[in-house]
């Protein structure tokens, strides 16, 4: 199975794009569970390590 993370769009895949991916998610529409898993993904795939601020920034709406 491929990963949710192939759905971010390509320009949000760099690690110093944290602040514009976590809007995009914001703005998916998708359950707090994806939105969580997609950061997570894209956290696996470009390297970066997220925080608790970061999880809840994409389901609570406060960018970090």
């Amino acid at each position: 199975m491929a990963s949710i993370a192939a759905e971010i769009p390509p320009e949000l895949m760099e690690a110093w794009r944290k602040p514009a991916l976590i809007e995009w998610i914001r703005g998916t529409g998708l359950p707090a569970r994806f939105k969580r898993k997609l950061l997570q993904d894209w956290g696996v795939a470009v390297g970066r390590e997220l925080t608790a601020a970061d999880y809840e920034a994409v389901t609570m709406g406060v960018t970090r």
